[in-house]
């Protein structure tokens, strides 16, 4: 009970969260509990996993601020694109409520098992789990897992990222939602590098329907891969999106940038 008990004063810390997350995965093992979650739903964490751990002891970083989430409408139907294990998918079901829906995409075996246990423990019937990375064909791809076991680590192009290697269903957004029958509202992006595959494979939806997008810049990535933060943007701007606000900093590792259609 110590743990579930530290987790509990965790979550209702104003700050500070995340360290104890990292000081339950360093100490506790492979130890598992059942929590609520800050989002409200009930969660199962494996506390060697620091992603885990980490949503265990409530780290805001994890999820969206108020700001952003003010940007997803009652009643939308919202994309996460790399959801890993529901965080901000949870937080994202709370905001469109029962009249909306979410599509959750994770390639990664063990996440996605999360977030079917997610769905399948709160009647989450509005919360559609999809097993595919987003990019710009339907060819399974490779993708590398971190040597940590860390949920939140697996890229298709980060070269440190050298773990095991899982090879993984890919569909393009332009594919899997030729017959939606309402329009996406809003689409969380965090994979980790892969945003010009994924967005070339998602002009038709973006064009059509004009979605607030949320992306995590992570200018290590970028630059691992020869490109960078202003060349992410230059994509998003010639499909008619720009930042609110300032556009990423380089000396920032990474961010979260707001793009709004023009």
């Amino acid at each position: 009970m110590l743990i579930e008990s530290i987790g509990i004063v965790s979550r209702r810390l104003p700050r500070g969260r995340g360290r104890i997350g990292i000081a339950l995965h360093e100490h506790c093992g492979s130890k598992r509990v059942t929590f609520r979650d800050t989002n409200g739903h009930v969660r199962q964490a494996d506390l060697s996993d620091p992603m885990e751990s980490c949503w265990f002891a409530g780290s805001q970083r994890m999820g969206l601020t108020d700001r952003e989430l003010a940007h997803v409408p009652e009643g939308g139907f919202a994309l996460d694109l790399g959801a890993n294990i529901g965080a901000v998918s949870g937080q994202i079901l709370n905001r469109v409520g029962l009249q909306g829906q979410v599509w959750a995409f994770e390639p990664i075996p063990k996440n996605i098992r999360i977030l079917e246990s997610l769905r399948e423990d709160n009647g989450l019937e509005n919360l559609r789990i999809m097993p595919f990375a987003v990019g710009s064909n339907n060819e399974p791809q490779t993708i590398r897992l971190a040597r940590d076991s860390n949920s939140a680590h697996a890229s298709f192009v980060a070269s440190w990222i050298d773990g095991d290697e899982v090879v993984v269903e890919v569909r393009t957004l332009d594919t899997l939602l030729a017959d939606r029958d309402q329009k996406v509202s809003f689409v969380k992006i965090d994979i980790e590098g892969y945003e010009k595959e994924a967005l070339t494979g998602a002009k038709k939806i973006l064009t059509e329907d004009r979605p607030t997008i949320l992306v995590e810049v992570n200018i290590p990535i970028l630059s691992d891969r020869g490109s960078s933060a202003e060349e992410l943007m230059h994509l998003f701007h010639q499909l008619g999106y720009s930042p609110e606000g300032a556009p990423p900093r380089e000396e920032l590792d990474v961010s979260n940038v707001l793009l709004l259609p023009r």
